[in-house]
């Protein structure tokens, strides 16, 4: 798996990042088909089961995951199926200096409101692991 590259396309071809920054967008493009097939498999109709995050995860990281996640929701901003908090989300995890054709080759086309619910999933179980990694670094601690 490559490192999901941060920075913008300009950036990379200043930086003379070329290689790396499309190595990252070609995984960032397999990352966003991934999450919409398991969608897609594990949709029912009504409910996305708590596993098909992990489905992804275990394949790009969270890193990846919610990078892709982001650039989905920012690029479809238009879109009221997204909720507000999924949205102010996106904002923080995509720097401002993207534009709109630069996210384009790696949006998910999953349905956005059964989207907008795997992000929600996504979210909350990265909260859950920070949560207990920030809970055994305390512990660790010999303050």
């Amino acid at each position: 798996m490559t490192t999901l590259y941060k920075k913008s396309r300009n950036e990379a071809e200043t930086l003379n990042e070329m290689t790396l920054w499309r190595e990252s967008r070609k995984e960032n493009h397999a990352c966003a088909a991934t999450i919409r097939d398991a969608i897609n498999r594990n949709f029912d109709g009504m409910y996305l089961p708590d596993g098909c995050v992990g489905e992804v995860v275990s394949v790009y990281g969270y890193d990846r995951t919610m990078w892709v996640l982001a650039a989905t929701m920012l690029y479809k901003d238009y879109d009221g199926r997204f909720s507000h908090d999924n949205k102010q989300w996106a904002a923080s995890v995509i720097p401002s200096g993207f534009d709109r054709d630069e996210l384009s080759g790696y949006v998910c086309d999953a349905h956005p409101a059964i989207l907008n619910g795997f992000v929600d999933m996504v979210r909350r179980e990265y909260a859950g692991i920070s949560e207990n990694f920030e809970q055994e670094q305390e512990g660790l601690c010999q303050c």
